[in-house]
């Protein structure tokens, strides 16, 4: 049962991955909130897409000192390789 449901966090994650690098404004949206929800169930892979998001303005409004706190904790978890680079560290 559990391993299912990891899968289904899986899939979902990588659904997120490819809607926020649509061109439409809603897919960005929507992937910007499916990677919230993960976030909530403790899927780290979402983190640095987070913080992209909210350093781009992906889905969501741009927000530097959110962005730098998603960034912060994906260095600490050791997943930092996020694009692009944050320039405010």
């Amino acid at each position: 049962m559990q391993e299912r449901l990891k899968a289904s966090y899986e899939d979902r994650f990588h659904q997120a991955v490819k809607r926020l690098y649509s061109d439409s404004s809603a897919m960005k949206n929507k992937a910007f909130n499916t990677f919230n929800e993960l976030e909530k169930v403790g899927h780290t892979g979402c983190l640095k897409y987070l913080a992209m998001c909210y350093y781009s303005g992906l889905g969501c409004d741009k927000d530097n000192d959110k962005a730098r706190e998603y960034y912060t904790i994906t260095i600490a978890l050791g997943l930092y390789n996020a694009e692009p680079k944050p320039n405010f560290f």
